[in-house]
């Protein structure tokens, strides 16, 4: 026997055995045969999208919520680049209710209360994200339109009519500014290292 004429001997076996539980569990068979069809449509329908699988790109479709979800749906920005932005918006928010706060340096921004280490290493990472977003930001060409987009969640269409841009060259200033965060949290984990950490825990002793 070939392996041809072994692999469809496999396959009527398999076929039998389905058969015969189809029968016996009737119910479960028709659950599974369901979510076959169900699976096929949804690779189908996103098989050929890349930045998730297809159920998680189906799971993001019925959530038209915020301008850059519309966007990463839509298959201008990645699924990477729309973490990226979550994570500015998060900080440029967080900076904005820290407003008793005027600076970023290491030592007015770690709490120095008497919380130990677990709450300095929380601190730190605080610290980290709000120096990397202060250089982001300094280095954007035109900021207010990528705030705009990100922090405001504004729409392309609306940031395009009010600073005279092209969705596309607003969604390219978009891609640009979020490509570049990744390096600035690198720069910024290096800038605040482990002997930032254990000065301050010096301090706090």
């Amino acid at each position: 026997m070939n392996l041809d004429q072994v692999r469809r001997s496999r396959e009527q076996q398999r076929h039998q055995a389905n058969k015969r539980f189809a029968h016996r569990h009737p119910a479960v068979a028709a659950d599974e045969r369901a979510l076959r069809k169900t699976q096929a449509g949804l690779h189908d329908r996103y098989g050929h999208r890349r930045g998730g699988t297809p159920e998680t790109l189906e799971k993001a479709s019925r959530v038209q919520q915020g301008s850059l979800a519309r966007l990463f749906m839509g298959g201008h920005i990645s699924v990477d680049q729309l973490a990226w932005s979550a994570e500015i918006r998060a900080i440029a928010e967080r900076i904005g209710r820290d407003v008793g706060i005027g600076t970023v340096s290491l030592e007015t921004r770690v709490d120095c209360g008497n919380s130990g280490r677990a709450r300095l290493v929380e601190s730190l990472g605080r610290v980290r994200a709000e120096v990397a977003y202060t250089h982001w930001r300094a280095q954007l060409e035109q900021p207010r339109p990528v705030l705009a987009l990100i922090v405001d969640d504004v729409s392309v269409r609306a940031v395009g009519r009010t600073y005279r841009m092209r969705d596309e060259s607003a969604r390219g200033l978009l891609r640009e500014a979020l490509d570049a965060w990744p390096d600035h949290c690198t720069d910024a984990r290096d800038r605040i290292t482990q002997d930032d950490l254990t000065e301050m825990e010096a301090v706090l002793a």
